[in-house]
């Protein structure tokens, strides 16, 4: 083997007996934002300024971006625009998400089916509420609008 092979393969081994075993993060429900969206009746609005005073970071970036959306899932939360944390081109304190309770209501349901249609059943999260309305599929646009609202504010 050639020296300098050999520096690289102790150092790799030094380094993996070093390094710290990865820990899963618990559910924090004591999080500013999470007590915020429990005191408001399970979703409230934030700024991307409140969430990244919360984590402590002093800028906004895609790797913050990242973090703020990896704190909001961890604490149990959902939030909607997507763009804001997954695709914000420029970042600003001021842009706001409508962030919510993932709890397993109909409610949260909707909202995940909203936010992500392409890993929810709208449908099937709309159908829940069907014991209100006589006959689902004869509403039009409009009024399965007007149902979504009075859920997703319910």
């Amino acid at each position: 083997m050639a020296r300098g092979t050999a520096k690289k393969a102790t150092a790799k081994k030094t380094a993996a007996k070093t390094a710290e075993p990865v820990q899963e993060t618990p559910v924090n429900n004591s999080s500013k934002i999470h007590q915020l969206v429990k005191k408001e009746g399970g979703i409230a609005k934030v700024t991307l300024g409140d969430i990244r005073d919360e984590l402590g970071h002093a800028r906004l970036g895609v790797t913050v971006l990242r973090s703020m959306a990896d704190h909001l899932s961890e604490n149990g939360l959902g939030f909607f625009p997507a763009w804001v944390l997954n695709d914000n081109p420029e970042p600003r304190q001021w842009n706001e998400l409508h962030v919510y309770e993932r709890d397993n209501t109909p409610r949260s349901a909707v909202l995940d089916a909203v936010a992500d249609p392409e890993g929810h059943d709208l449908r099937t999260a709309l159908d829940m509420f069907t014991d209100t309305v006589a006959d689902f599929s004869k509403l039009d646009a409009d009024q399965k609008m007007t149902l979504v609202r009075s859920i997703v504010c319910s």
